[in-house]
């Protein structure tokens, strides 16, 4: 269930058995490669970085929340075997190959996904609890959030220069002081 990002990291680590350390996992040999790292930037926003290749199969299942929040999640994944995703329980067909995506969704809402050893995967989740989006988020913004609440989510399927962008932001080497 989405909670705050350290506390989410946390959980991942406990679940494939890696030790976290200065809010990061560093996926050794026996695992994988690459790492996890989590941000808490104030109260109700914190955020989570991802660029690892896994040696297991990794399967995520996010369930509802019961408080509205929302998740900003900005992903690149290279489905070079078997990729499974559904939302909500509609399953959505992806194509082997690479996928970009932006997906702003309801943390009322849940998700699967499900992918092999094979797929490279780098991205940024941004979590907003619903506290932080009343007090810091103006008008406009709130009416998007709370249009949010009835449809649960907005996909963007990316264009050249939207995904080059992308990949600019995730390919951030690991040492980058990322909340300077």
């Amino acid at each position: 269930s989405q909670v705050n990002y350290i506390e989410w990291l946390k959980d991942f680590g406990a679940v494939l058995g890696c030790a976290v350390e200065n809010d990061t996992i560093n996926f050794g040999p026996g695992l994988g490669q690459g790492f996890s790292k989590s941000f808490s930037f104030e109260k109700g926003f914190s955020a989570g970085l991802n660029n690892y290749q896994l040696n297991v199969d990794l399967e995520f299942n996010r369930r509802p929340t019961e408080k509205f929040g929302v998740i900003i999640y900005l992903y690149f994944i290279e489905d070079k075997g078997m990729l499974q995703y559904s939302f909500d329980d509609v399953a959505v067909d992806l194509q082997q190959g690479t996928h970009y995506a932006i997906r702003i969704a309801s943390s009322q809402t849940f998700h699967h996904i499900k992918f092999d050893k094979t797929a490279p995967v780098k991205g940024l989740s941004i979590f907003l609890e619903n506290e932080w989006i009343e007090k810091n988020a103006h008008y406009r913004v709130l009416e998007v959030f709370k249009y949010l609440q009835k449809v649960n989510s907005f996909e963007h399927f990316l264009n050249a220069k939207q995904k080059k962008l992308v990949g600019e932001i995730l390919d951030l080497p690991e040492d980058h002081p990322y909340p300077a």
